[in-house]
This record gives C-alpha cells, sequence and structure tokens, in this order.
C-alpha cells in the first residue's frame, strides 16, 4: 500500500497524490475504528443477553427482584447489565439448581414360565 502511494506521488506533482494518500490513510483508520466499535457491540449485546438470562433463571428471595432486575435489564440495557453482573452474579451462588431426584424404585421382577416342549 504505501509502495503505491509513493508511486502516486512520483507521478504527479500537483498535490493529489498528496490528497489520495491522505484519504488512503484517512479510510483505513475509519475502518479499523468501525470494525473495534462492531466488536465491542457485539460483545457487549452478548452480555447483556447473558446476563438477561441469568436473572430470569435465578431464584431470588423475592420474587418481585427478579421482576424488578429483568425491567432495570431490559430498560438500562449493558449499564444495567454491568450494574447487574457485579451486585447480584459476583454475590450470588450460580443459577439454582433443581434438587437430585431420588431414583425411582425398581420394577418387580417376574418369574419366566418355562413352556413345555412337545
Amino acid at each position: 500500500m504505501f509502495y503505491a502511494m509513493q508511486q502516486l506521488a512520483q507521478n504527479d506533482n500537483s498535490g493529489q497524490a498528496a490528497l489520495a494518500a491522505a484519504g488512503i490513510g484517512f479510510t483505513l483508520i475509519v475502518g479499523f475504528f468501525i470494525f473495534i466499535i462492531s466488536v465491542v457491540s457485539i460483545l457487549a449485546t452478548a452480555f447483556w443477553i447473558w446476563m438477561l438470562i441469568d436473572a430470569a433463571r435465578r431464584e431470588f428471595d423475592d420474587p418481585n427482584t427478579k421482576v424488578l432486575w429483568i425491567i432495570l435489564l431490559i430498560l438500562l440495557q449493558v449499564v444495567g447489565a454491568i450494574v447487574y453482573y457485579f451486585v447480584i452474579k459476583r454475590k450470588g451462588p450460580a443459577v439454582a439448581k433443581p434438587a437430585p431426584e431420588a431414583p425411582l424404585p425398581s420394577a418387580p421382577t417376574r418369574k419366566r414360565r418355562k413352556i413345555a416342549k412337545k
């Protein structure tokens, strides 16, 4: 790319080459920032969805607390997700897991009858 800019500068002495080089550089810088902003936006959205799912699955002491956190997460989005992470997620245990079920009793076995051969 720099070779192409150098060739433009040698072939054109009127200053257009400098403008073209500046345009290429500006385009690369803007493109890089758009890429970084896109990646950060995707990661922030994934984090927000993760916290929203956690709030929906978590067992709170009061059912109104769950509704309040879900509403806050929806309204405040990423900021609410960050607050939820530090206030609830890091403090409390993981999502409540159901109690293990007792094993099913085994079915009584039947004795097989022998069939007499004729």
